[in-house]
């Protein structure tokens, strides 16, 4: 809401202001992912943000890249390394592009999911 958006972000739905996904993760409780916790007993599970942004954390690690390119900058370049997410919504905010995902960049899911390291 605050953010001027950076020429390497397509314009979207804020004009002049920066959406917020670059790229997403899913963050569902209905798919969680197996964790393991020697100090919690065991195996559990767990979901939401956090498991999305530690996985996406992950990838970028994997990656291995320097810093002389933005980090979302790389996700715009390499677009062919991102699955695209094209049905679903993050809510009722009245349509479009901004709650709503359709082909190429979106705000719910950015540009889409990891396919491998190669955007990152």
């Amino acid at each position: 809401m605050y953010e001027l958006r950076p020429a390497w972000q397509p314009r979207g739905a804020c004009g002049t202001r920066r959406t917020v996904a670059d790229v997403s993760a899913v963050a569902s409780a209905d798919t969680p992912v197996q964790v393991y916790s020697s100090r919690l007993g065991g195996w559990g599970t767990a979901a939401g943000t956090p498991v999305a942004a530690a996985f996406i954390a992950g990838v970028y690690g994997l990656a291995g890249t320097d810093s002389a390119t933005p980090a979302g900058k790389r996700l715009y370049a390499a677009s062919r390394y991102l699955n695209d997410i094209t049905a679903g919504s993050n809510g009722a905010c009245g349509g479009g592009d901004i709650c709503t995902a359709v082909r190429g960049y979106d705000g719910p899911s950015g540009m889409g999911t990891p396919n491998g390291t190669g955007a990152f």
